[in-house]
């Protein structure tokens, strides 16, 4: 009997991060990071990539692969200038999109971001919007197509040894407040905990449930 495989980009991330103690044991794991990432977990393969789209596009693996997740993100601060927050959060990611049309996987799962919209006029939403647009192009032969929209994101950034964001530190400090600010159409703006979203991300993967070929998921609907 052939063992469920799944792969993880972004690994490192802060969703990625809670994504891979949540894959069952007895399933295979495989994650592509830029640096050597060594799990103590059985059915487990490491491969370090530049991630460049002539790398990605010659990666190939010996057991199909049923579930990709794309964790990847960055901001304008941390890349450097728009243009190559442009190539990380819409070129790279249409690049494995592609990888999973080639590899005709079950289900590929993206974080994208709340308000993603290709007509947006705010560079990021429209940047998450196109992204969007294009993962959906170049994913034909992908049984399903899933995108989580998380508004902010909370989480231990110190751990994972990445900057820390001035936005995140406050809304993590108003965290227990939030239940009464956002409720109903604008609980999907509410922060959200990255361990929950990777949670509902290996839920989806994993269910048998919903047979939609694409799904928008709110991260707190």
């Amino acid at each position: 009997m052939q063992t469920t495989t799944h792969l993880l980009f972004g690994a490192t991330g802060l969703i990625g991060n809670h994504i891979f103690p949540l894959i069952p044991d007895d399933q295979y794991l495989i994650t592509i990071t830029r640096k050597p990432l060594p799990l103590n977990r059985k059915n487990y393969l490491n491969i370090v990539s530049d991630l460049s789209a002539v790398s990605i596009n010659k990666l190939t693996f010996n057991n199909p692969i049923d579930y990709i997740y794309c964790c990847l993100g960055t901001t304008i601060k941390v890349a450097g200038s728009s243009e190559k927050f442009y190539q990380v959060d819409h070129d790279l990611v249409v690049d494995i999109a592609k990888l999973s049309n080639r590899l005709k996987v079950k289900k590929l799962l993206l974080v994208s971001a709340v308000g993603a919209n290709p007509q947006s006029k705010v560079f990021y939403s429209k940047t998450k919007g196109e992204m969007e647009r294009d993962t959906i192009a170049a994913t034909p032969d992908v049984s399903q197509v899933i995108f989580i929209r998380p508004s902010l994101l909370l989480g231990d950034r110190d751990v994972l040894h990445q900057p820390s964001r001035f936005g995140q530190k406050i809304a993590t400090r108003l965290a227990p407040f939030y239940s009464k600010i956002f409720f109903g159409p604008f609980k999907k703006y509410s922060p959200v905990e990255a361990k929950e979203v990777a949670k509902k991300m290996v839920s989806i993967a994993i269910s048998s449930t919903n047979k939609n070929r694409l799904q928008i998921i709110w991260s707190k609907v």
